[in-house]
């Protein structure tokens, strides 16, 4: 409603945002945004709120239970039909708008003596003579009526509105300044109508008018130019009272033929006028003589010829719309000129009168103006260039990033932005620009890089740019479990350039790199165990996630075998077998704890393509790694923090079922509790079995969630190498073998306390 040079119109924004991360699952989120008109093509785009910026419009909330989406999109069709009877602020619909009042008008013809004898004298020779009474307003003709003392209502004589005088009737005229002519139809010894009164008044209520009516005496005036040649189309205006009365224009031989009504010596005063120039401004008197001998005058004046020549990049006729007018500050009438010949790309504006002019050139969006003073023939050409730019970023490539470039004019009427063609990579190139002076913007998002140029320029028309935007990459490797992998090299490859360095500690890396696509691949003791292709567009934080299985996995297997074996070995020479079971059913949780307790496999032939999702416990991490011939990538799922707790507190009481396992050895071995160390063995096992329901019931609610069920198969899309690419790969869904290795432990447990139990007859053995 109010803010100093906004637009109008909407803007809608358009923004898509991938959140969600599991497989099978497209967790991404489309967001549609209403906003100002801030971007108007080929114009600057305004970020600028002004301090008056008030917005109003009118909405309607409309919300259904039946009929969906498509029921809201037939309320829509109708509600902008209805929003214009939408009442604001409380106000009352009316019917109607405002109207303003009307008058009545009423004029009265009264003819000469002359004129009414050759009024009779036509009528007695059978002529079609009659009076038109024509009214202008803001010379616009608005209407004209007969004048006759006969009433005419609906096709019938109206014998009741029969007048003496000669009477024109107008429709209610609404208040304002009128000129009222009128003319003799048709009569003796006349070439055509003549114009035989005039009158000049105001409407401000009911209005009748009075005009005396006289003989039409003639004019002609003649307009030649310095080699007495004819001018056609000038315009002679006769003003009475800064009212326009009679305007005419020149015909092919120069001339214009004026009727004005005068008595026995009368002064007009006239103006003559050509192409928006008073050319000419002078007064003539009329008499009696002058309605069969007209006055004579004869006008001269300078014109002169203006050729342009256009011409493209190429030198060639220009294939685009050029629009080329000529207008001036010292004309009296302001007018828009046009070529009077386009031929081939060259525009001829013939017979100017001499003045400063204003060349308007308009192509596409552009509006140039320049001045030209025409006091001769003049020829004079517009040429078209190309101006070249070739970009590169900082590691000397072309970019691979959508970087916006645009040209803004300097000396145009308004700003114009012009924007480039991409020839090649690096290469972009304006066409057909305008000489003069511009300010070209190389910009990517937040950031923009402006020059000033000069079109044509000393360079051939060519730039060269370095866009020195750069962007942080930070990456975080990891294992196929999930866990940061230091000291592994990762580099990055685009164009034909490398780039590497190795992660730290935490599995963390960071370069500092121009936007682009970049192949990204990771290198554990020089073999490649990851590699995806990564679009940097902005500061960026991502994952890889590799086939390096953790070094820390095979400790815990190797410490755990050489631990159990030296206690089994030693119980073996006991002749304790029972025992035994129980260490290898501790053994095989512990390799469980670090093992998948539920995965996802799948395998696409065309394209090949597998893929591999591991759900771990311990680490809390699902795991999906998905590879071919060229491409091995992987990302770790976002899991709920209280999917994550029940996950960790799985593994907290797994660990700790085990150490009272290996109590329940001290317990009887040393302690001699016997009775406690059963309560204990048997406490342990009740653990284990919850801890394996606690799981199937968690991941049961995750996987409905992701493929719909705990064990299954069907097609599953997959996001492929990272890139919003989705593939349907058929797949196979259920427990990992962390999960049966688990359930084989809690079974051999079962066993040997089932065995304790029956061997002691509930005593300790």
């Amino acid at each position: 409603e109010s803010g100093l040079n906004e637009r109008n119109g909407i803007e809608l924004q358009l923004w898509q945002v991938y959140s969600i991360r599991y497989p099978g699952l497209d967790g991404r989120f489309s967001y549609i945004y209403f906003t100002r008109n801030s971007y108007e093509e080929g114009e600057e785009i305004d970020n600028v709120l002004p301090d008056d910026y008030l917005i109003k419009f009118k909405a309607l909330f409309y919300a259904t239970e039946n009929g969906g989406y498509t029921k809201v999109e037939e309320e829509a069709k109708i509600y902008p039909s209805l929003v214009d009877l939408q009442p604001e602020n409380d106000e009352d619909i009316t019917d109607g708008d405002y109207k303003e009042e009307e008058y009545n008008l009423t004029i009265f013809t009264h003819l000469s003596q002359l004129l009414n004898l050759r009024l009779l004298s036509s009528m007695l020779l059978l002529k079609n003579i009659f009076i038109t009474v024509e009214l202008y307003k803001e010379n616009m003709l608005i209407g004209f009526e007969t004048s006759s003392r006969l009433a005419i209502a609906d096709g019938w004589l109206d014998w009741k509105n029969i007048s003496f005088f000669r009477t024109a009737t107008f429709l209610p005229q609404k208040p304002g300044r009128y000129v009222a002519k009128v003319y003799l139809e048709n009569a003796l010894f006349s070439e055509g109508r003549e114009f035989i009164g005039y009158k000049i008044f105001n409407i401000t209520k009911d209005t009748k008018v009075d005009i005396f009516c006289k003989a039409e005496r003639k004019i002609i005036i003649t307009y030649l130019d310095q080699e007495k040649n004819s001018v056609e189309n000038v315009e002679t205006n006769v003003i009475i009272d800064d009212a326009i009365i009679s305007k005419t224009y020149s015909d092919s031989d120069g001339k214009t033929k004026i009727g004005l009504p005068a008595g026995f010596n009368e002064m007009y005063s006239f103006k003559s006028i050509y192409d928006g120039f008073l050319i000419k401004e002078d007064q003539i008197k009329l008499g009696i003589i002058n309605t069969l001998i007209p006055v004579k005058k004869t006008i001269s004046f300078n014109v002169y010829d203006l050729k342009i020549n256009t011409k493209d990049s190429e030198g060639k006729t220009p294939d685009f719309d050029i629009d080329i007018s000529l207008t001036s500050t010292e004309m009296r009438n302001p007018v828009v000129l046009k070529p009077d010949e386009v031929t081939n790309g060259v525009y001829y504006f013939n017979n100017l009168y001499p003045a400063n002019y204003q060349i308007k050139i308009k192509y596409y969006l552009a509006e140039i103006i320049d001045d030209i003073n025409i006091q001769k023939n003049i020829s004079k050409d517009i040429n078209f260039y190309n101006y070249t730019i070739y970009l590169k970023d900082e590691l000397d490539l072309p970019p691979e990033a959508t970087i916006e470039i645009s040209l803004k004019s300097q000396d145009f009427k308004k700003t114009v932005v012009f924007n480039c063609e991409c020839l090649s990579d690096g290469k972009f190139v304006f066409s057909d620009l305008y000489p003069g002076k511009y300010t070209l913007s190389v910009s990517y998002r937040s950031y923009l890089l402006e020059k000033n140029v000069t079109i044509p320029n000393d360079d051939n028309d060519n730039t060269t740019i370095v866009f020195p935007m750069l962007y942080n990459l930070e990456a975080y490797i990891f294992d196929s479990h999930g866990i940061p992998l230091k000291n592994a090299k990762v580099v990055l490859y685009r164009g034909g350039k490398e780039i590497q360095d190795f992660s730290d500690d935490n599995g963390k890396i960071r370069f500092v790199i121009p936007p682009g696509v970049y192949t990204t691949k990771v290198y554990s003791d020089d073999i490649i165990v990851a590699q995806r292709n990564v679009n940097v567009l902005n500061d960026k934080q991502y994952d890889v996630v590799t086939i390096v299985e953790p070094i820390t996995l095979f400790l815990i297997i190797i410490m755990v075998i050489i631990t159990i074996g030296t206690i089994a070995f030693i119980f073996i020479k006991r002749k304790d077998s029972l025992f035994f079971l129980k260490l290898l059913a501790i053994f095989i949780a512990i390799v469980a704890l670090v093992s998948p307790w539920w995965s996802i496999n799948g395998e696409l032939s065309d394209p090949l393509l597998k893929t591999s999702t591991n759900m771990y416990i311990m680490p809390s991490k699902m795991v999906t790694i998905t590879s071919n011939t060229d491409i091995i990538t992987g990302e770790i799922s976002s899991l709920a923090e209280e999917f994550n707790l029940v996950m960790n507190l799985i593994s907290f009481l797994i660990i700790f079922s085990i150490i009272l396992i290996f109590l329940t050895t001290i317990f009887r071995n040393v302690l001699k509790k016997k009775r406690l160390s059963i309560a204990i063995f048997i406490l342990s096992v009740i653990i284990l079995v919850g801890c394996l329901f606690v799981f199937c019931y968690a991941m049961s609610e995750l996987a409905n969630i992701i493929v719909g069920n705990f064990i299954g198969n069907g097609n599953i899309n997959f996001d492929v190498y990272a890139d919003n690419i989705f593939e349907s790969i058929a797949c196979s869904w259920g427990p990992g073998i962390g999960f049966y290795m688990f359930v084989s432990s809690i079974v051999i447990l079962l066993f040997v306390n089932f065995i304790t139990i029956k061997k002691n007859k509930f005593k300790t053995y």
